[in-house]
């Protein structure tokens, strides 16, 4: 006896949507509503397509509002992922007492970490 037709319906189509934006495989999604995965594909093709993209966009405006508004964090994390900036720590040297053994906890640049090397020597 043949199956019955699948019928879409927004509560479907929605469910499908979160589920998608959630980073559930089509496997997982046609399990979840009992279909098979071609069924999936065949009646929710846009919601597979588009979920995520409109949701990451989605949010990426909430965080721009946010910082236009004045949200230090939201800039600060908007120029980093945006704007190319990145935290640069200049390399701290501590040599441990009475030893002669230092470490440089973050040293981004090797001519930093050699000035930094320098000064603690003619300071020691």
């Amino acid at each position: 006896m043949p199956r019955a037709s699948h019928k879409p319906t927004d509560s479907i189509r929605k469910k499908v949507q979160m589920l998608v934006v959630a980073g559930a495989t089509q496997e997982q999604v046609a399990s979840i509503i009992g279909i098979d995965a071609k069924t999936l594909r065949k009646h929710y093709r846009e919601e597979l397509t588009n979920s995520k993209t409109e949701a990451t966009a989605s949010v990426a405006g909430k965080l721009f509002k946010a910082a236009m508004s004045g949200n230090v964090t939201a800039q600060i994390f908007w120029m980093k992922t945006q704007g190319g900036w990145r935290e640069n720590p200049i390399a701290q040297i501590e040599e441990v007492k009475n030893t002669n053994i230092f470490y440089a906890p973050v040293a981004q640049d090797r001519d930093q970490w050699e000035k930094a090397a320098k000064k603690r020597k003619s300071n020691g």
